[in-house]
């Protein structure tokens, strides 16, 4: 099933409440998440701070691994990815393991391409040489990583790639088997800002208009200026906190704008 988590602020932020700390935080989803089943099979944090891009990975459950707890508690970010797998497509292996990337560019995907075997030999077609050469391991989801940055490079607006990735993918799987599932929540940034699409899977947000503050320490997760003003939004697989979540509608892409609020379109498939 898999889960995500992603935020995208005005303000380096520290994520280690929402990774590691709350009640319902990634870790915690890792051990057991909303459906009953556990996320085991490797974790991932990319993030972006003052123009450069870090990824770390583990082909290990969150739960269970110092090093999440260590480097999740001190991450601080202007846009952050997290992920924690449960297999579908692909072993649990360090190449399987989200997020995928490619120079600053990062995806993570909760879902699963039922007709994937079939459709695969048409992603790779539709990759564009450089991107097809960079394939590192054998899931769904790197492919349609692959896939989407091939159709950026044609189609510099971000959206209009997600829009044209998802549609491609879709219609090649009802093609191949009209009953197979196509899951695709995807989180895709390149650092300066923070796109994605809901497909069959939960998907909330929350849009913040001042940092959080430690119950504990009273310390906020973002310092801000003097007159200057934080924003945020935060999108997750399942709600983080007592906060007032909205649910992404199902079928649709998203954006975060300039303004750092949520801006949602229907994917516009058709039937």
């Amino acid at each position: 099933m898999c889960r995500l988590y992603a935020l995208h602020a005005t303000h380096p932020t520290r994520v280690g409440r929402e990774l590691i700390e709350s009640q319902n935080s990634l870790m915690a989803q890792s051990r057991r998440d909303e459906t009953g089943g556990a996320n085991p099979d490797g974790w991932g944090v990319g993030y972006w701070l003052d123009g450069r891009s870090w990824c770390l990975r583990q082909a290990h459950p969150a739960s269970e691994s110092p090093r999440f707890r260590k480097k999740a508690g001190m991450i601080k970010g202007q846009t952050v990815l997290g992920h924690v797998r449960r297999a579908t497509a692909g072993e649990p292996a360090l190449r399987n393991t989200h997020p995928f990337r490619h120079g600053d560019a990062m995806l993570v995907h909760n879902g699963h391409l039922g007709a994937f075997a079939a459709i695969r030999p048409r992603m790779l077609a539709a990759m564009s040489d450089a991107q097809r050469t960079a394939l590192r391991g054998d899931t769904d989801s790197e492919h349609f990583f692959r896939l989407l940055m091939s159709l950026h490079a044609r189609t510099a607006e971000p959206v209009a790639a997600l829009r044209q990735a998802v549609a491609q993918v879709v219609a090649w799987s009802r093609a191949a088997d009209a009953q197979a599932e196509t899951g695709l929540n995807v989180f895709w940034s390149l650092g300066a800002q923070l796109a994605g699409t809901r497909l069959e899977r939960s998907l909330w947000y929350v849009e913040r208009d001042a940092p959080h503050f430690c119950e504990v320490t009273g310390v906020p997760d973002a310092l801000v200026p003097r007159g200057e003003r934080y924003r945020a939004v935060v999108v997750a697989s399942e709600r983080l906190s007592d906060e007032n979540w909205r649910p992404v509608p199902d079928a649709s892409v998203f954006h975060v704008g300039d303004d750092y609020r949520m801006r949602i379109e229907p994917l516009g498939m058709g039937d």
